[in-house]
Parts: structure tokens; sequence; C-alpha cells
């Protein structure tokens, strides 16, 4: 039942979609990806399915009319390289829109849904290790704040350390741009989440990656 009503809560919030306009600021990114606000409405939902967000991750985006393809990728760090777990552009055209994004650890399976105006959809995905985590610590950084968007380069939503050392430093999701930086601690799991735009159709960039 619990996990039946997280999901009713998700699609509720998605569909109430980017209700509040944002003040407009000279200093603002045109295109962008924040935190949802939610609206007084979307909490109630919330309260009166007894589920909390502490789960799911909520962000509104806004994009300019020559948008063509969205991606929302996770990977795994390998050796010092994002190795993608899951990836793939997808076509996408509207200009403004909201992803959540569920999960407790990411190695045990995750869900990635997405609204806008014409497109619409979710996933659930499965494990993504074999290896008993169970006695692991892990530590996620979040995106907290605004954040520009540009075309053809992944903003990072979330990344996830995993160790069984009795430490974890603390990254912004930015270090996602520099893998480097989680390879010296010796941490045995980074996982991340991005999200991605391009100008190019989906037909465009397979053609590009033949």
């Amino acid at each position: 039942m619990k996990r039946i009503t997280a999901l009713v809560l998700i699609a509720v919030m998605l569909a109430a979609l980017v209700g509040c306009s944002r003040d407009s600021e000279n200093s603002s990114p045109k295109m962008y990806v924040e935190p949802a606000q939610l609206n007084k409405d979307e909490e109630n939902m919330a309260k009166l399915l007894g589920e909390g967000l502490e789960d799911n991750l909520i962000y509104d985006f806004v994009l300019d009319d020559t948008v063509q393809s969205m991606q929302v990728a996770v990977y795994e760090l390998i050796d010092g390289q994002w190795d993608p777990i899951s990836d793939g552009y997808l076509a996408f055209t509207d200009t403004k829109g909201r992803i959540a994004l569920g999960f407790d650890k990411l190695c045990d399976g995750y869900r990635v849904a997405t609204q806008s105006e014409k497109h619409s959809g979710s996933t659930k995905y499965g494990t993504i290790s074999e290896e008993d985590t169970s006695v692991m610590g892990y530590a996620t950084s979040i995106l907290s704040e605004n954040a520009e968007l540009v075309y053809g380069k992944e903003q990072p939503l979330a990344v996830q350390i995993m160790t069984s050392k009795n430490e974890i430093r603390s990254y912004t999701v930015e270090y996602f741009h520099t893998p480097e930086e989680y390879l010296q601690y010796g941490y045995e799991h980074v996982y991340a989440i991005t999200i991605a735009f391009s100008q190019q159709t989906v037909g465009e960039i397979d053609g590009a990656h033949d």
C-alpha cells in the first residue's frame, strides 16, 4: 500500500506541473532546473496520503522553444569514469516540465517520472548491483538550488556515495564534472543521476553515434 500511495502522490504532483510562474530577475538564466515549489494543494495531498517526500526529488525545468530531446541518465563511477547504467535521449519539445526521482539506495532501484504539456511517462528500474550493500553506509547530495541548463551539457541532480568506510566526505552535485575527486577516498560505489537537453532530434543524435 505504501508503494502504491507513493506512486499516486508523485502522479498528482506531476499533474500540477509548473503551477506557479517564476519571478523574473535579470540575473536569472533563461533555461534552468530547480527544486519544485509545491503548492498548498500538493502539500495537502501528501498529508492525505500519509506519504513523506524524503525519498522523492521533484524538479521543475524551463527551456526555450528550440529543444528537441531530453535525457535522464544514471551512472556508476568505474575507474574514474562515469559508466552509464541507463541513458538515451527521448523526444521532447515543450518549454517547461517537471521531473520526479524516487529512490533510497540507488543500487536497489529507482523511479523516474516526467511530465509536461505534451509529454508524460514514468519508468521504474530494478536492482542495479548484485553486491550485498546492506552493511554499507550511504550519503546523497542533491541539487538544492536553481541551476542553468545548457544544451548538450549534463546537469547532475543527485550523486550518491556508498561505502563500508566509517566516514563519507560531503560533496555538492557539481563534483560530478570532476569525478577524480571521489577516487582519493576509495569509496566502493558512487552513483549519479543527470538531466540533459538537446536541440538535436533523437534521430540526429543516434546518427551521430553510429
